[in-house]
């Protein structure tokens, strides 16, 4: 079931908490979301969703593009869910946090036996995450992420991650005429930056341009278009200094 969408508004942000159709708590399984949603540039702050749920019902959450990009309560979460290849290392390596008490939960035995194994999180923990061949050179490249992580410590990447943003926001802030971003302010991603441009000729001329200086994947996604500035852990603060940089110029060469 769906419990809320924003779809209504172009997927700007999330609608408030009363608008919500969460069930009854004995008839809720779980309450599942994605932290940030990289398509439309959307992140929703943790806050919003897990004070809103019953503490009864467990909150599954999708962290696969902002995880490891700053500090996480992951008591605060029934399971968190993330693919390595935004922020920790190669695709092919899926990180599972789950709570003991659901890995040994069993509501519906019939559904347990029937469940194909690669689906089964407790199949994986009695096989101490191995129970068949690892994708070995991915999962030790994203050890040596969490080990340079744990060096910077997740504080300093936080105020890495929302520098680099800010930069970007504030150049589409001081032209929002001509960078035209549309997501609530308060659901703006510092992982992915979506904004157009007043023509789809201009978009394809700031992408093309934007090549030329080595700043490359910046299309949209396909299902929207526009431009997309994905702000990855990889990224560091002087590459979003000259990619605003790039804004400017091209500002004032094209407006």
């Amino acid at each position: 079931m769906v419990s809320a969408t924003s779809g209504a508004v172009e997927y700007r942000g999330l609608p408030p908490a009363a608008e919500w159709a969460l069930g009854k708590p004995e008839e809720t399984a779980f309450v599942y979301y994605c932290e940030n949603e990289t398509i439309h540039g959307v992140e929703t702050p943790a806050d919003l969703v897990v004070d809103a749920v019953d503490p009864s019902v467990p909150v599954i959450c999708d962290m696969s593009s902002n995880m490891l990009s700053r500090p996480v309560d992951v008591q605060r979460y029934g399971a968190i869910v993330a693919g390595a290849q935004k922020n920790m290392g190669p695709a092919g390596v899926t990180i599972v946090i789950v709570r003991k008490d659901l890995l040994e939960r069993d509501d519906d035995p019939e559904c347990t036996r029937n469940l194909p194994s690669v689906l089964d999180w407790s199949y994986f923990d009695r096989a101490a995450s191995m129970p068949h061949t690892p994708p070995t050179f991915a999962i030790y490249v994203c050890g040596l992420v969490f080990r340079w992580a744990e060096a910077q410590g997740l504080e300093a990447l936080e105020r890495l991650r929302e520098a680099r943003a800010a930069l970007v926001y504030g150049e589409i802030d001081a032209r929002p005429e001509f960078f035209r971003g549309g997501v609530d302010r308060q659901f703006r991603s510092a992982m992915n930056i979506v904004f157009n441009l007043p023509t789809p000729e201009l978009e394809a001329k700031f992408i093309a341009e934007a090549a030329e200086h080595n700043m490359v994947q910046l299309k949209g996604h396909r299902s929207l278009g526009g431009i997309r500035v994905s702000l990855y852990n990889a990224m560091p603060l002087d590459g979003a200094k000259k990619f605003v940089a790039f804004m400017k110029q091209f500002y004032t060469q094209n407006h």
